[in-house]
């Protein structure tokens, strides 16, 4: 009986913790401050939000992941995860009756032309 206790409030832990983040950033806009960036695992991170997310998608959504196995470390803000968790809840909504949402991660090199035609984006891998 304890075992099965354990092995439920450890669930309930390491669910939680990936929740907060979220919490954290509504945290950080309101006080205006800046999130420091960091390395991140977006394979990694699709995977943890999308096992926070599947508990809210229905079962007439078929969910496909492409993940690839040559990525590297990605610098970017925690905004990352709330962006992708945005982006799925949008795509739920949009298919309520139905239909197949398929995420997808690979390396992208952005040349000169590309960043000349997008401003914000930087050239490199």
């Amino acid at each position: 009986m304890e075992a099965r206790w354990h092995r439920h409030f450890d669930k309930v832990r390491h669910q939680a913790i990936p929740a907060a983040a979220p919490a954290k950033q509504l945290l950080a806009f309101a006080r205006r401050q800046i999130l420091e960036p960091r390395n991140i695992d977006l394979n990694q991170s699709v995977t943890e939000t999308l096992s926070l997310l599947e508990k809210v998608f229905s079962s007439n959504i078929e969910i496909k992941i492409n993940l690839a196995s040559d990525l590297s470390l990605v610098r970017r803000s925690q905004q990352v995860e709330q962006v992708f968790m945005n982006l799925c809840i949008s795509a739920r909504d949009a298919v309520a009756e139905g239909g197949r949402l398929v995420i997808e991660t690979c390396a992208a090199t952005f040349d000169e032309k590309y960043c000349t035609a997008q401003p914000l984006a930087r050239p490199g891998t």
